[in-house]
């Protein structure tokens, strides 16, 4: 007699890395049934099988359902809420800046949260921050799968650069750090010459203006007395010889 056993409800697990994929933990062993994965974030919605890999995206709130049709029913886990962590952010540094190039480092340190992903290469880019919005690309030297250092060139002098370094998982691109930095200006030489210049000529004599004529137009003249007349003759006697000897004369 064959008993038709209730559904079983299913329980779905992920593990929080790139490549992932989800599996059904208690699936019965003579179950026949195929479960899809349903997972839902911001405004996007995805659906993914069972054992396949999956590339979701990092620091992205995920809200997934496994569900199974049974007689014209979908029968439905809980849901599972998770996300990617990866901060990245703090692992990257610029470095050597020139006037016409800069040079990134990153590094997943381990035990940090990227620690668990492998990557497979990594680019970087650099957009100038102007109306133009002229970009440079960069070439990454991967020195394991989780570390790079990479090289921009032929940048403007003393321009201002957003930057940012992606890491490649099976053909899918994750921006793993950016920052802003600017270049050099580029080196001015001067030149100062010394010439010979005659040195402004040196005062010998110094002229004052001769004092101007007393203004006798307001004086009050008086008619001369015969004994001022006597002082003045006697005043000027006094200027030719000494008064010693006028009575010799």
């Amino acid at each position: 007699m064959n008993v038709d056993m209730p559904p079983v409800k299913p329980e779905i697990r992920f593990n929080a890395t790139v490549p992932s994929q989800f599996e059904w933990t208690n699936k019965p062993a003579r179950c026949n049934h195929t479960l899809k994965v349903v997972c839902t974030h911001g405004n996007g919605k995805e659906m993914y099988h069972l054992d396949n890999k999956v590339l979701l995206s990092l620091n992205k709130q995920y809200n997934c359902t496994g569900e199974y049709p049974y007689k014209q029913r979908l029968i439905k886990s809980n849901s599972l809420s998770f996300q990617i962590p990866c901060d990245g952010q703090k692992n990257g540094q610029f470095e050597n800046s020139t006037s016409t190039s800069f040079e990134m480092s990153w590094n997943s340190l381990e035990g940090d949260q990227c620690s668990g992903i492998i990557w497979d290469s990594f680019s970087a880019i650099c957009k100038h921050l102007d109306s133009s919005g002229n970009s440079q690309l960069g070439n990454c030297v991967k020195h394991s799968g989780t570390n790079t250092i990479c090289s921009i060139t032929n940048l403007l002098p003393y321009k201002k650069y957003k930057c940012s370094i992606s890491g490649e998982v099976i053909g899918k691109d994750y921006e793993i750090y950016s920052g802003v930095n600017t270049t050099l200006s580029d080196k001015i030489s001067c030149l100062l010459t010394i010439t010979d210049e005659p040195s402004p000529e040196r005062v010998t004599e110094l002229r004052t203006a001769p004092e101007p004529e007393p203004d006798l137009s307001d004086q009050v003249w008086e008619p001369a007395t015969e004994h001022t007349l006597v002082e003045e003759a006697i005043v000027s006697a006094s200027d030719i010889m000494p008064p010693e000897h006028w009575l010799n004369v």
